[in-house]
């Protein structure tokens, strides 16, 4: 599943199905999440004269059922570098509510067919290239 954050929409195209779904930053609830989450980051680049977007995406990354939120901070403050924006990763729990699970830098997000301890595999991408990250047991890094 490849979830690409252009502006303020966001395409998501699944492997194996027969096309893409188009998000857009209209998840509140997503939204409220990953606002909370980078509130520093958020209030550092307004401090530098930045319009920030919050994108989200959902996908089940743990196969538990529930999907975890993707958010991705999309702000000329924070994007640039060529090492993409912050993107947040968020654990769904039965009572509704979200955990952070971790966050890395980049301007697409894959979420792979392979999984490792429980977990989908994900690859990142920015201007520089992709990198495939897995799951150590409590963070995303490098296999």
């Amino acid at each position: 599943m490849r979830l690409a954050f252009v502006g303020i929409v966001a395409l998501v195209s699944l492997t194996g199905t027969a096309g893409a779904l188009e998000l857009t930053s209209t998840d509140d609830a997503a939204t409220k999440v990953v606002a909370d989450a980078f509130a520093s980051s958020i209030a550092d680049s307004r401090a530098a004269g930045a319009q920030e977007n919050i994108v989200t995406g959902r996908a089940d990354l743990d196969d538990d059922g529930l999907s975890e939120i993707i958010g991705m901070l999309q702000s000329g403050f924070l994007c640039g570098g060529g090492g993409g924006c912050p993107i947040g990763i968020f654990k769904a729990n039965a009572d509704g509510g979200f955990a952070y699970v971790t966050s890395v830098q980049g301007d697409f997000f894959d979420v792979l067919e392979h999984s490792t301890r429980g977990w989908r595999d994900i690859s990142v991408a920015n201007q520089t290239g992709a990198v495939t990250l897995v799951w150590t047991g409590s963070d995303y890094n490098k296999p």
